[in-house]
């Protein structure tokens, strides 16, 4: 079993936001069966966390190191899913 444990530091941080990602992209995938329609779910999630959350609640600093580690969480899970075809 895999257990999430977001921690505060930041050197767990970015490794959060790319669990977090592929983990909601695999979730995704198992609930709407499309690889495309999952990446698009996932990265809008992870987009409006650092829109609204972040810059609109003023909970955090919107970054685009935030949103970086965000796709390549989804590009993992994308990579993942389509090497289930073969």
């Amino acid at each position: 079993p895999i257990i999430l444990v977001i921690q505060s530091d930041m050197e767990n941080y970015k490794k959060s936001h790319y669990m977090v990602s592929t983990i909601g992209y695999m979730g995704s995938y198992m609930i709407l069966e499309s690889k495309w329609k999952a990446a698009l779910l996932t990265f809008l999630l992870g987009a409006t966390k650092e829109l609204v959350y972040d810059g609109m609640l003023g909970r955090g600093e919107p970054l685009w190191e935030d949103m970086k580690w965000n796709t390549l969480g989804v590009g993992q899970g994308f990579v993942f899913t389509y090497s289930l075809t073969f």
